[in-house]
């Protein structure tokens, strides 16, 4: 199976000025530029249940005002970010890249909204193969699983699992009750048995450093390995070179 990188955000690297923001039209352009396989993005819903692709619900920490589950998408259409860029909706997005063959990772940061934004998905030409649906609410991915019997679900998991004996075993059980499915794991997450599945597992966030300190090769170890970077152009070539860009 071929190697999949996605760009985190599209490119999520704010000590580069000169590069597009987060989450946005821009950011999502970049990395298709940089030839990633294709990005991840957040979404949440607007008062009047319109799904916008942005990680926090307060824009003022993306250089905004406004609560986006307060406004209504009217409202929202009319905010920029940092004075420069506009917050664009999923289905936007799903428009724009529906003949680009690219894959995206659509991470739900609002639990309650897992079938507003299937309905979105479907009303959308996106195909259906290039979709991952992901968060960290797993009872929300079991009713994305009864409203869409075939979408891809990722279980997001990292840090906050660790300490939970039992979340191992879980996780495992949990992917087989909802497959169609694909593990989305914190680089450094440990459990052995899901490193050793045979469903897809995409690891976030990889860092530029990340590419030189040996994890990417150690991760390659496994099968069915993606990653989730920050860096789509340097990833891009350092997997087929062997240098980060």
């Amino acid at each position: 199976m071929t190697i999949k990188i996605l760009g985190h955000r599209g490119v999520n690297q704010p000590e580069n000025i000169s590069l597009p923001y987060q989450n946005t039209l821009e950011a999502f352009n970049y990395a298709a530029e940089k030839n990633a396989d294709g990005f991840e993005l957040d979404v949440i819903s607007s008062k009047d249940g319109k799904c916008f692709v942005i990680h926090d619900d307060d824009t003022s920490k993306h250089g905004g005002k406004g609560i986006i589950t307060r406004l209504n998408a009217a409202e929202i259409k009319k905010l920029k970010l940092y004075g420069k860029y506009n917050i664009p909706t999923l289905a936007e997005v799903l428009d724009i890249f529906s003949r680009k063959n690219r894959f995206i990772n659509i991470e739900v940061k609002q639990p309650g909204i897992v079938e507003q934004v299937i309905k979105e998905i479907t009303a959308s030409l996106y195909p259906m193969e290039n979709i991952l649906m992901s968060s960290f609410v797993h009872s929300d991915l079991g009713v994305a699983r009864k409203a869409h019997r075939d979408i891809l679900i990722g279980l997001l998991f990292g840090r906050e699992s660790r300490d939970n004996p039992g979340y191992e075993q879980y996780i495992v059980h949990l992917s087989e009750k909802l497959a169609p499915t694909a593990f989305c794991m914190e680089k450094t997450l440990p459990y052995l048995s899901v490193l050793q599945s045979k469903n897809e597992k995409f690891f976030w966030t990889i860092k530029k450093e990340d590419m030189t300190n040996n994890l990417v090769e150690g991760l390659l170890m496994y099968e069915n390995v993606n990653f989730i970077t920050d860096y789509p152009g340097e990833l891009k070539n350092f997997l087929s070179s062997g240098k980060p860009g």
